[in-house]
């Protein structure tokens, strides 16, 4: 992403979050970012992934199914998943101040500080469906994160969750969804048309959501 403002320069923590050296650095920023962030990724951005994936949520899952949204920060997702009527949500975060503005939203079961690609507290296959919106990203969850989220999504359930399509070309998650597929623990099922991430600011990024079904 462009960090140029123009004359007036918007509002800049997202990009600083993608210049973050490290995940604990990523953490960090968005627990100083929390209680702003809301207002900043809606009015300053414009941002319209969580009511993308409440759509294709709901063309894979039924509305009693156990959803598990992996990278829940502040709730958003959780909260449009909700408006569509799923009522049983679980919300893993590695910010504890992005978890504690996600209670606030009366959307989840449970949340949990949990990180994108270190082993997760749940048991194999307790999830008929894993979402995922902007944190299978630059600095933040690599492709490896897939494995875990492979695992506690049971068989026949299904993974979905937003990457930048040009980010996708350059990175692990070609290789990684071939290998996913070649050891029969997922296959492909669809990947939606692009639309545009940040449209207030830089409407010509785009996300794709990309939905897989769990094999065992």
């Amino acid at each position: 992403m462009s960090s140029e403002g123009g004359d007036n320069e918007p509002n800049m923590r997202l990009y600083e979050v993608y210049a973050s050296r490290d995940i604990g650095e990523v953490g960090r920023k968005y627990d100083a970012w929390a209680e702003d962030y809301d207002n900043d990724i809606t009015g300053d951005y414009g941002w319209p992934a969580p009511g993308h994936m409440a759509d294709a949520c709901s063309r894979y899952a039924t509305r009693d199914s156990l959803l598990l949204d992996a990278g829940a920060g502040t709730g958003l997702t959780g909260a449009a998943l909700c408006r569509a009527g799923f009522q049983k949500i679980v919300g893993i975060d590695l910010s504890v101040g992005m978890l504690e503005v996600a209670k606030g939203k009366s959307a989840y079961s449970g949340l949990y500080k949990m990180k994108l690609g270190d082993p997760l507290g749940f048991e194999d296959g307790v999830f008929d469906a894993v979402v995922s919106v902007g944190a299978l990203t630059i600095s933040h969850a690599s492709a490896d994160s897939l494995d875990e989220l492979v695992r506690v999504t049971r068989p026949g359930g299904h993974l979905m969750y937003t990457l930048q399509p040009d980010y996708y070309r350059d990175s692990d998650f070609p290789q990684k969804h071939a290998e996913l597929e070649q050891a029969g623990r997922w296959r492909f099922v669809e990947v939606t048309e692009p639309f545009a991430a940040i449209p207030l600011r830089e409407p010509d990024v785009d996300f794709q959501i990309w939905v897989f079904e769990a094999l065992g």
